[in-house]
Protein backbone atom coordinates (compact mmCIF):
# COMPACT_ATOMS: atom_id res chain seq x y z
CA UNK A 1 0.00 0.00 0.00
CA UNK A 2 1.55 3.53 -0.66
CA UNK A 3 0.46 6.56 0.85
CA UNK A 4 0.25 9.67 -0.99
CA UNK A 5 -0.24 13.34 0.08
CA UNK A 6 -0.36 16.29 -2.97
CA UNK A 7 0.45 19.41 -3.05
CA UNK A 8 -0.19 22.01 -5.85
CA UNK A 9 1.04 25.19 -4.77
CA UNK A 10 -0.56 28.28 -6.26
CA UNK A 11 0.87 30.84 -8.71
CA UNK A 12 1.68 33.30 -5.56
CA UNK A 13 4.47 32.70 -3.46
CA UNK A 14 4.74 33.15 0.29
CA UNK A 15 6.99 35.45 2.78
CA UNK A 16 10.59 35.55 1.60
CA UNK A 17 14.02 34.71 2.98
CA UNK A 18 15.77 37.36 4.38
CA UNK A 19 18.19 36.95 1.87
CA UNK A 20 15.53 37.97 -1.10
CA UNK A 21 13.79 41.45 -1.66
CA UNK A 22 10.24 40.71 0.27
CA UNK A 23 7.99 40.27 -2.89
CA UNK A 24 8.88 43.40 -4.05
CA UNK A 25 11.06 44.21 -7.85
CA UNK A 26 11.57 47.16 -9.22
CA UNK A 27 9.63 48.59 -12.51
CA UNK A 28 12.18 51.12 -13.64
CA UNK A 29 12.77 48.73 -16.49
CA UNK A 30 10.51 45.91 -18.31
CA UNK A 31 11.89 45.75 -21.85
CA UNK A 32 15.66 44.24 -22.75
CA UNK A 33 15.57 47.89 -25.03
CA UNK A 34 15.59 49.81 -21.30
CA UNK A 35 18.12 47.83 -19.75
CA UNK A 36 20.78 49.48 -22.39
CA UNK A 37 21.54 46.47 -24.24
CA UNK A 38 22.21 46.89 -27.63
CA UNK A 39 19.95 46.78 -30.53
CA UNK A 40 21.42 43.95 -31.69
CA UNK A 41 21.28 41.83 -28.36
CA UNK A 42 17.64 42.88 -28.37
CA UNK A 43 17.42 41.08 -31.77
CA UNK A 44 18.57 37.94 -30.77
CA UNK A 45 16.37 38.01 -27.81
CA UNK A 46 13.36 38.57 -30.34
CA UNK A 47 14.94 35.58 -32.51
CA UNK A 48 14.53 33.12 -29.30
CA UNK A 49 11.18 34.35 -28.93
CA UNK A 50 11.86 36.64 -25.53
CA UNK A 51 9.92 40.35 -25.82
CA UNK A 52 10.74 40.86 -21.67
CA UNK A 53 13.33 39.74 -19.51
CA UNK A 54 12.38 37.95 -16.34
CA UNK A 55 13.20 39.57 -12.67
CA UNK A 56 16.14 37.98 -11.81
CA UNK A 57 17.52 38.94 -15.55
CA UNK A 58 16.23 42.17 -15.22
CA UNK A 59 18.05 42.59 -11.88
CA UNK A 60 21.09 41.02 -12.83
CA UNK A 61 21.94 42.67 -16.30
CA UNK A 62 21.67 45.68 -14.80
CA UNK A 63 23.64 45.11 -11.92
CA UNK A 64 26.52 43.57 -13.76
CA UNK A 65 26.44 46.35 -16.41
CA UNK A 66 27.01 49.21 -13.52
CA UNK A 67 30.13 47.28 -12.69
CA UNK A 68 29.00 45.20 -10.11
CA UNK A 69 30.43 41.99 -8.98
CA UNK A 70 27.58 39.90 -8.36
CA UNK A 71 25.45 36.29 -7.49
CA UNK A 72 22.53 36.11 -9.05
CA UNK A 73 20.53 33.02 -7.06
CA UNK A 74 16.29 32.80 -8.22
CA UNK A 75 14.73 29.20 -9.57
CA UNK A 76 15.85 26.40 -12.02
CA UNK A 77 15.02 27.61 -14.94
CA UNK A 78 14.17 31.20 -14.50
CA UNK A 79 16.85 32.39 -17.09
CA UNK A 80 20.03 33.09 -15.42
CA UNK A 81 22.45 31.56 -17.96
CA UNK A 82 21.08 34.94 -20.46
CA UNK A 83 21.44 37.03 -17.07
CA UNK A 84 24.96 36.79 -17.25
CA UNK A 85 25.94 36.21 -20.55
CA UNK A 86 23.95 39.39 -22.09
CA UNK A 87 25.61 41.94 -20.13
CA UNK A 88 28.85 40.54 -20.44
CA UNK A 89 28.27 40.62 -24.33
CA UNK A 90 27.24 44.02 -24.44
CA UNK A 91 30.29 45.08 -22.49
CA UNK A 92 32.37 43.40 -24.89
CA UNK A 93 30.48 45.12 -27.78
CA UNK A 94 31.00 48.71 -26.38
CA UNK A 95 34.74 48.15 -25.89
CA UNK A 96 34.79 47.23 -29.18
CA UNK A 97 33.19 50.39 -30.61
CA UNK A 98 35.64 52.06 -28.56
CA UNK A 99 38.61 50.15 -30.04
CA UNK A 100 37.39 50.68 -32.82
CA UNK A 101 37.42 54.33 -32.56
CA UNK A 102 41.26 54.55 -31.57
CA UNK A 103 44.59 53.43 -33.05
CA UNK A 104 44.76 50.39 -34.71
CA UNK A 105 48.04 49.75 -32.77
CA UNK A 106 46.28 50.38 -29.64
CA UNK A 107 46.77 47.28 -27.61
CA UNK A 108 44.20 47.53 -24.62
CA UNK A 109 40.75 45.55 -26.28
CA UNK A 110 42.60 44.16 -29.71
CA UNK A 111 41.53 40.29 -29.68
CA UNK A 112 44.56 37.79 -30.02
CA UNK A 113 44.41 34.18 -30.43
CA UNK A 114 44.12 31.96 -27.06
CA UNK A 115 43.75 34.93 -25.23
CA UNK A 116 39.49 35.17 -24.11
CA UNK A 117 38.61 38.45 -22.60
CA UNK A 118 35.58 36.80 -20.81
CA UNK A 119 35.56 32.88 -19.16
CA UNK A 120 32.19 30.93 -18.07
CA UNK A 121 33.24 28.45 -15.85
CA UNK A 122 30.55 25.26 -15.31
CA UNK A 123 30.93 21.90 -13.30
CA UNK A 124 30.25 19.30 -16.39
CA UNK A 125 30.68 18.65 -19.85
CA UNK A 126 26.84 19.03 -20.50
CA UNK A 127 25.94 22.16 -19.02
CA UNK A 128 29.19 23.63 -20.99
CA UNK A 129 27.46 22.36 -24.26
CA UNK A 130 24.21 24.34 -23.50
CA UNK A 131 25.99 27.21 -22.44
CA UNK A 132 27.86 27.07 -25.20
CA UNK A 133 25.02 26.97 -27.78
CA UNK A 134 23.28 29.61 -26.59
CA UNK A 135 26.46 31.89 -27.09
CA UNK A 136 26.56 31.01 -30.47
CA UNK A 137 22.92 31.97 -30.68
CA UNK A 138 23.66 35.09 -29.55
CA UNK A 139 26.81 35.68 -31.56
CA UNK A 140 24.47 34.95 -34.73
CA UNK A 141 23.48 38.68 -34.37
CA UNK A 142 25.97 40.62 -32.13
CA UNK A 143 28.80 39.29 -33.84
CA UNK A 144 31.24 37.84 -31.14
CA UNK A 145 33.53 34.75 -30.59
CA UNK A 146 33.06 31.81 -28.28
CA UNK A 147 34.50 28.59 -27.86
CA UNK A 148 33.88 25.57 -25.46
CA UNK A 149 36.76 23.14 -23.66
CA UNK A 150 35.26 20.60 -21.48
CA UNK A 151 36.71 17.34 -19.96
CA UNK A 152 35.77 14.11 -22.00
CA UNK A 153 35.78 15.64 -25.73
CA UNK A 154 38.83 15.60 -28.09
CA UNK A 155 41.59 17.72 -27.65
CA UNK A 156 42.81 17.96 -31.36
CA UNK A 157 39.37 20.64 -32.09
CA UNK A 158 39.20 22.61 -28.83
CA UNK A 159 42.82 23.23 -29.46
CA UNK A 160 42.29 24.36 -33.16
CA UNK A 161 39.71 26.66 -31.72
CA UNK A 162 41.90 28.26 -29.37
CA UNK A 163 44.15 28.82 -31.89
CA UNK A 164 41.83 31.63 -33.55
CA UNK A 165 40.76 34.97 -31.49
CA UNK A 166 38.19 34.51 -29.00
CA UNK A 167 36.06 36.82 -26.81
CA UNK A 168 34.42 34.52 -24.39
CA UNK A 169 35.55 31.02 -23.25
CA UNK A 170 33.15 28.28 -21.66
CA UNK A 171 35.01 25.69 -19.53
CA UNK A 172 35.24 23.15 -17.21
CA UNK A 173 37.66 23.85 -14.25
CA UNK A 174 40.02 20.60 -15.06
CA UNK A 175 40.19 21.43 -18.98
CA UNK A 176 40.65 25.22 -18.88
CA UNK A 177 43.58 24.57 -15.61
CA UNK A 178 45.02 21.90 -17.73
CA UNK A 179 45.53 24.21 -20.99
CA UNK A 180 46.57 26.92 -18.73
CA UNK A 181 49.55 24.69 -17.71
CA UNK A 182 49.89 23.24 -20.86
CA UNK A 183 50.18 26.80 -22.47
CA UNK A 184 46.94 26.82 -24.88
CA UNK A 185 45.08 28.96 -23.10
CA UNK A 186 46.20 32.69 -21.34
CA UNK A 187 44.60 34.92 -19.10
CA UNK A 188 46.44 38.00 -19.89
CA UNK A 189 43.56 40.06 -21.12
CA UNK A 190 40.50 38.22 -19.14
CA UNK A 191 37.96 41.38 -17.95
CA UNK A 192 35.18 39.13 -16.79
CA UNK A 193 34.91 35.52 -14.91
CA UNK A 194 31.62 33.95 -14.65
CA UNK A 195 31.24 30.92 -12.37
CA UNK A 196 27.89 28.90 -13.23
CA UNK A 197 26.90 27.04 -10.73
CA UNK A 198 28.84 28.49 -7.73
CA UNK A 199 27.09 26.53 -5.38
CA UNK A 200 29.03 23.16 -6.94
CA UNK A 201 32.34 24.54 -7.70
CA UNK A 202 33.02 27.10 -4.51
CA UNK A 203 32.42 23.83 -2.61
CA UNK A 204 35.07 22.19 -1.28
CA UNK A 205 32.52 18.72 -0.58
CA UNK A 206 31.86 18.47 -4.47
CA UNK A 207 35.80 18.60 -5.53
CA UNK A 208 36.11 21.32 -7.55
CA UNK A 209 37.45 23.86 -5.24
CA UNK A 210 41.33 23.24 -5.45
CA UNK A 211 41.11 23.04 -9.23
CA UNK A 212 39.36 26.51 -9.34
CA UNK A 213 41.81 28.42 -6.81
CA UNK A 214 44.61 27.44 -9.54
CA UNK A 215 42.33 29.16 -12.05
CA UNK A 216 41.32 32.29 -9.91
CA UNK A 217 44.71 32.50 -8.07
CA UNK A 218 46.38 33.73 -11.81
CA UNK A 219 43.56 35.53 -13.17
CA UNK A 220 43.48 38.00 -10.03
CA UNK A 221 47.33 38.16 -10.25
CA UNK A 222 47.29 38.98 -13.70
CA UNK A 223 44.71 41.62 -13.78
CA UNK A 224 46.77 43.47 -10.28
CA UNK A 225 49.94 43.33 -12.00
CA UNK A 226 48.46 44.74 -15.48
CA UNK A 227 45.92 46.93 -13.14
CA UNK A 228 43.10 45.44 -15.37
CA UNK A 229 39.75 45.38 -13.26
CA UNK A 230 38.31 41.74 -13.37
CA UNK A 231 34.29 41.70 -13.04
CA UNK A 232 32.75 38.70 -11.69
CA UNK A 233 29.26 37.04 -11.83
CA UNK A 234 28.55 34.34 -9.73
CA UNK A 235 24.82 32.06 -10.29
CA UNK A 236 23.54 29.70 -8.60
CA UNK A 237 19.78 28.07 -7.45
CA UNK A 238 20.83 28.68 -4.07
CA UNK A 239 22.67 30.40 -1.64
CA UNK A 240 23.05 29.69 2.12
CA UNK A 241 25.53 29.02 5.00
CA UNK A 242 28.42 28.31 5.19
CA UNK A 243 28.62 28.96 1.25
CA UNK A 244 27.97 32.89 1.91
CA UNK A 245 30.94 32.70 3.75
CA UNK A 246 32.96 30.93 0.99
CA UNK A 247 31.19 33.30 -1.61
CA UNK A 248 31.87 36.71 0.55
CA UNK A 249 35.64 35.19 1.50
CA UNK A 250 36.80 34.75 -2.00
CA UNK A 251 34.67 37.40 -3.85
CA UNK A 252 34.57 40.67 -1.00
CA UNK A 253 33.23 42.80 -3.25
CA UNK A 254 30.16 40.48 -4.24
CA UNK A 255 26.88 41.63 -4.07
CA UNK A 256 23.50 39.45 -3.82
CA UNK A 257 20.45 39.81 -6.47
CA UNK A 258 17.56 37.47 -5.73
CA UNK A 259 14.81 36.66 -7.93
CA UNK A 260 11.22 36.00 -6.52
CA UNK A 261 11.46 31.95 -6.87
CA UNK A 262 14.75 32.20 -4.54
CA UNK A 263 14.42 29.02 -2.27
CA UNK A 264 10.99 28.18 -3.97
CA UNK A 265 9.83 25.44 -6.09
CA UNK A 266 8.36 26.52 -9.23
CA UNK A 267 4.59 27.45 -9.16
CA UNK A 268 3.25 25.43 -11.45
CA UNK A 269 4.97 22.27 -9.75
CA UNK A 270 2.39 19.53 -8.19
CA UNK A 271 4.27 17.62 -5.73
CA UNK A 272 3.49 14.43 -4.20
CA UNK A 273 5.24 12.95 -1.56
CA UNK A 274 4.28 8.52 -1.54
CA UNK A 275 4.94 6.75 1.63
CA UNK A 276 6.72 3.49 0.62
CA UNK A 277 6.66 0.81 3.89
CA UNK A 278 9.59 -0.16 3.41
CA UNK A 279 13.16 0.08 1.12
CA UNK A 280 12.90 -3.47 -0.10
CA UNK A 281 9.74 -2.25 -1.63
CA UNK A 282 10.50 1.35 -3.59
CA UNK A 283 11.57 0.05 -7.09
CA UNK A 284 8.21 -1.24 -6.98
CA UNK A 285 6.90 1.33 -6.17
CA UNK A 286 8.98 3.65 -8.64
CA UNK A 287 7.24 1.19 -11.63
CA UNK A 288 3.88 2.05 -9.71
CA UNK A 289 4.73 5.80 -9.95
CA UNK A 290 5.88 5.41 -13.48
CA UNK A 291 2.61 3.24 -14.83
CA UNK A 292 0.82 6.44 -14.58
CA UNK A 293 3.39 8.42 -16.81
CA UNK A 294 3.21 6.40 -19.82
CA UNK A 295 4.26 9.70 -21.59
CA UNK A 296 6.39 12.33 -21.70
CA UNK A 297 10.34 12.62 -20.12
CA UNK A 298 10.68 11.48 -16.77
CA UNK A 299 13.70 11.91 -14.68
CA UNK A 300 14.44 9.56 -11.64
CA UNK A 301 16.96 11.09 -8.94
CA UNK A 302 19.34 8.72 -7.24
CA UNK A 303 21.64 9.29 -3.86
CA UNK A 304 24.54 7.18 -5.60
CA UNK A 305 25.97 5.59 -8.67
CA UNK A 306 25.12 2.35 -7.24
CA UNK A 307 21.37 3.32 -6.32
CA UNK A 308 21.45 4.57 -10.31
CA UNK A 309 22.94 1.96 -11.49
CA UNK A 310 20.70 -0.84 -9.64
CA UNK A 311 17.49 1.19 -10.70
CA UNK A 312 18.44 1.92 -14.26
CA UNK A 313 19.35 -1.90 -15.19
CA UNK A 314 15.52 -2.62 -13.00
CA UNK A 315 13.81 -0.51 -15.30
CA UNK A 316 15.18 -1.85 -18.00
CA UNK A 317 14.21 -5.44 -17.17
CA UNK A 318 10.80 -4.24 -17.08
CA UNK A 319 11.11 -3.19 -20.19
CA UNK A 320 11.01 0.94 -20.01
CA UNK A 321 13.25 2.67 -21.87
CA UNK A 322 15.72 4.09 -19.73
CA UNK A 323 18.89 5.54 -19.71
CA UNK A 324 21.28 6.92 -16.97
CA UNK A 325 24.01 9.42 -16.30
CA UNK A 326 26.43 9.27 -13.05
CA UNK A 327 30.10 9.72 -12.35
CA UNK A 328 30.99 6.30 -13.26
CA UNK A 329 29.82 6.74 -16.77
CA UNK A 330 32.92 7.29 -19.28
CA UNK A 331 32.16 10.85 -20.79
CA UNK A 332 31.17 9.45 -24.78
CA UNK A 333 28.24 7.44 -23.72
CA UNK A 334 27.22 10.05 -20.90
CA UNK A 335 26.75 12.07 -24.00
CA UNK A 336 25.18 9.37 -25.91
CA UNK A 337 22.56 8.49 -23.03
CA UNK A 338 22.40 12.78 -22.76
CA UNK A 339 21.56 12.95 -26.37
CA UNK A 340 19.21 9.75 -26.29
CA UNK A 341 16.67 11.16 -23.57
CA UNK A 342 17.12 14.81 -25.16
CA UNK A 343 15.69 13.37 -28.49
CA UNK A 344 13.31 11.49 -26.35
CA UNK A 345 14.69 8.05 -27.91
CA UNK A 346 14.57 7.33 -24.35
CA UNK A 347 11.85 8.89 -22.18
CA UNK A 348 13.49 7.64 -18.34
CA UNK A 349 16.57 9.39 -17.32
CA UNK A 350 18.20 7.70 -13.81
CA UNK A 351 20.74 10.37 -12.69
CA UNK A 352 22.68 11.60 -9.70
CA UNK A 353 22.66 15.30 -8.54
CA UNK A 354 26.20 16.16 -9.73
CA UNK A 355 25.43 14.58 -13.13
CA UNK A 356 22.26 16.39 -13.55
CA UNK A 357 23.50 20.10 -12.15
CA UNK A 358 22.18 22.71 -14.46
CA UNK A 359 21.26 20.61 -17.74
CA UNK A 360 18.37 22.27 -19.45
CA UNK A 361 16.68 19.60 -20.61
CA UNK A 362 13.29 20.88 -22.29
CA UNK A 363 9.69 19.27 -21.83
CA UNK A 364 10.57 17.22 -19.04
CA UNK A 365 7.29 16.67 -17.38
CA UNK A 366 8.28 14.26 -14.39
CA UNK A 367 10.40 14.04 -11.61
CA UNK A 368 10.86 10.88 -9.58
CA UNK A 369 12.92 11.30 -6.32
CA UNK A 370 13.68 7.42 -5.56
CA UNK A 371 16.03 8.53 -3.23
CA UNK A 372 14.78 11.15 -1.22
CA UNK A 373 17.47 14.67 -1.50
CA UNK A 374 19.76 14.93 1.29
CA UNK A 375 19.10 18.48 1.81
CA UNK A 376 16.36 21.01 0.40
CA UNK A 377 18.97 22.39 -1.44
CA UNK A 378 18.97 18.94 -3.81
CA UNK A 379 15.27 19.34 -3.52
CA UNK A 380 14.98 22.33 -5.19
CA UNK A 381 17.51 21.53 -7.89
CA UNK A 382 15.80 18.62 -8.77
CA UNK A 383 12.28 20.27 -8.26
CA UNK A 384 13.64 22.66 -10.73
CA UNK A 385 14.11 20.22 -13.94
CA UNK A 386 10.43 20.42 -14.56
CA UNK A 387 7.67 22.66 -14.83
CA UNK A 388 9.78 25.21 -16.34
CA UNK A 389 9.32 28.52 -18.06
CA UNK A 390 5.80 27.84 -16.25
CA UNK A 391 4.87 24.44 -17.96
CA UNK A 392 3.06 22.05 -15.79
CA UNK A 393 5.38 19.84 -13.89
CA UNK A 394 4.85 16.92 -11.39
CA UNK A 395 7.29 16.17 -8.50
CA UNK A 396 7.38 12.83 -6.85
CA UNK A 397 9.16 11.73 -3.75
CA UNK A 398 9.53 7.94 -2.20
CA UNK A 399 9.49 8.47 1.59
CA UNK A 400 10.36 5.68 3.67
CA UNK A 401 10.85 5.70 7.51
CA UNK A 402 13.94 7.42 7.42
CA UNK A 403 12.80 10.24 5.15
CA UNK A 404 10.00 11.17 6.87
CA UNK A 405 10.77 13.75 9.59
CA UNK A 406 12.29 15.94 7.12
CA UNK A 407 9.63 15.13 4.60
CA UNK A 408 7.46 16.18 7.29
CA UNK A 409 8.62 19.75 7.59
CA UNK A 410 9.07 20.18 3.83
CA UNK A 411 4.98 19.54 3.00
CA UNK A 412 4.36 21.77 6.42
CA UNK A 413 6.43 24.19 4.65
CA UNK A 414 4.66 24.47 1.78
CA UNK A 415 1.34 23.72 3.42
CA UNK A 416 1.92 27.49 4.49
CA UNK A 417 3.49 28.81 1.16
CA UNK A 418 6.75 29.51 2.91
CA UNK A 419 10.51 28.84 1.21
CA UNK A 420 11.84 25.41 2.09
CA UNK A 421 12.95 24.92 5.73
CA UNK A 422 17.12 24.90 5.94
CA UNK A 423 17.33 27.23 3.27
CA UNK A 424 15.85 30.38 4.65
CA UNK A 425 19.02 31.10 7.18
CA UNK A 426 20.75 34.95 6.97
CA UNK A 427 23.27 34.92 5.11
CA UNK A 428 26.42 37.14 5.33
CA UNK A 429 26.13 39.25 1.51
CA UNK A 430 24.83 42.49 0.91
CA UNK A 431 21.85 43.14 -1.72
CA UNK A 432 22.88 44.71 -4.59
CA UNK A 433 21.15 48.17 -4.52
CA UNK A 434 20.09 50.05 -8.01
CA UNK A 435 20.12 53.58 -7.49
CA UNK A 436 18.04 54.14 -10.25
CA UNK A 437 14.98 52.22 -8.53
CA UNK A 438 12.44 54.87 -8.08
CA UNK A 439 9.35 52.47 -7.53
CA UNK A 440 9.24 49.03 -5.96
CA UNK A 441 5.54 47.60 -6.42
CA UNK A 442 4.37 44.63 -4.22
CA UNK A 443 3.27 42.15 -6.61
CA UNK A 444 -0.54 41.31 -6.59
CA UNK A 445 -1.60 37.61 -5.34
CA UNK A 446 -2.39 35.72 -8.69
CA UNK A 447 -5.54 33.46 -9.12
CA UNK A 448 -4.01 29.69 -9.55
CA UNK A 449 -4.62 28.48 -12.83
CA UNK A 450 -7.63 25.67 -13.33
CA UNK A 451 -4.98 23.81 -14.02
CA UNK A 452 -2.96 22.99 -11.02
CA UNK A 453 -6.43 23.00 -8.84
CA UNK A 454 -6.97 19.46 -8.90
CA UNK A 455 -6.10 18.76 -4.80
CA UNK A 456 -6.20 22.25 -3.79
CA UNK A 457 -8.86 21.38 -1.13
CA UNK A 458 -6.62 18.76 0.34
CA UNK A 459 -5.32 20.03 3.93
CA UNK A 460 -1.52 20.10 3.81
CA UNK A 461 -1.38 17.28 6.83
CA UNK A 462 -3.88 14.94 5.20
CA UNK A 463 -2.70 11.45 4.03
CA UNK A 464 -4.39 9.71 1.59
CA UNK A 465 -4.06 6.15 1.19
CA UNK A 466 -4.18 4.64 -2.64
CA UNK A 467 -5.64 1.18 -3.01
CA UNK A 468 -6.09 -1.29 -5.81
CA UNK A 469 -9.67 -2.13 -6.33
CA UNK A 470 -10.53 -5.74 -6.31
CA UNK A 471 -11.94 -7.63 -9.19
CA UNK A 472 -15.33 -7.76 -9.08
CA UNK A 473 -16.71 -11.10 -8.91
CA UNK A 474 -18.63 -12.34 -12.00
CA UNK A 475 -22.29 -14.21 -11.09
Amino acid sequence: MLSRLLLSRPAALGRQSTIASAWTTARHASTFESLGLSPELCEAMRAKGLDTPTTIQEKTIAAALNGADVICTDATGSGKTLAYLLPVIEKLRRSEKRQQSKSATDETTRREVSRPRAIVLVPSRELGVQVGAVARELAHTAKFASCVITGGSEHKPQKTALGRPIDLLVATPGRLAKYLKSGHVFISRVEYVIIDEADTLLDRKMGFRGIMDEILGPIRASGAASNRHVQYLLAAATVKPPMDQVFATAFPNLKLVSGRGVHQTPASLTEEFVRVPGSDNKHGSLRATLSQWTKGKTIVFCNSTASCRSTDHMLQEHGYASTSLHGDIPPVVRKKNYEAFAANDANILVCTDLAARGLDIVDVDHVVNFDFPKSSVDYLHRAGRTGRAGKRGVVTSLITKHDAETARQMVSAKGRHQPIMEVTTQVNLAKYKDASAVEEVKPTRMAVDSRFRGTKKLKPHKIRSLKKTPPRKSN
